[in-house]
């Protein structure tokens, strides 16, 4: 299950993506990295912000507002999240819910998710990544599959 804002977080994307696909015939080689760039970093803002939001859904629905605030702000702490960090950010939750996501979700799927975290690292820290548009949708659309299980698991 993606709740609202995160699904709403994936459809401005996805928007991006196309509009991203409509101008590359356009401008000039040089600039699909820039593109590139950006969409990696909107895929692993998309990641964190799904973590994010989830929690505090999770949070709100069976506490009080001031813990769902509490939580949300130790997770946001959490910035640039790659599978171990969100594991051990799920770890402080449950038990379960890691090796449930992992066993539901593919290696690729992971993998995605890391990746992304890298490039968005690299670019972060103003170094050349070399990853194309291609693979950065990939990344994107692996990611979605991620956080539709993330979702499930702990909003069951």
């Amino acid at each position: 299950m993606m709740i609202q804002s995160v699904r709403s977080e994936k459809d401005r994307i996805v928007s991006l993506f196309g509009l991203v696909d409509q101008q590359l015939a356009h401008v000039d080689d040089r600039v699909h990295s820039v593109f590139a760039n950006h969409l990696a970093l909107k895929s692993a803002g998309f990641v964190e912000k799904s973590v994010s939001l989830t929690l505090f859904e999770y949070s709100r629905d069976r506490s009080n507002a001031k813990i769902a605030n509490y939580v949300t702000k130790m997770v946001e702490r959490e910035n640039s999240l790659n599978c171990e960090k969100i594991e051990a950010i799920l770890t402080r939750f449950s038990g379960d819910w890691w090796p449930e996501i992992e066993s539901r979700t593919s290696q690729e799927a992971r993998a995605a998710i890391d990746s992304l975290k890298n490039i968005r690292d690299l670019l972060a820290h103003g170094n050349h990544n070399g990853t194309g548009l291609v693979s950065v949708r990939n990344y994107f659309n692996a990611s979605v599959g991620f956080v539709e299980v993330f979702g499930d698991v702990v909003m069951e």
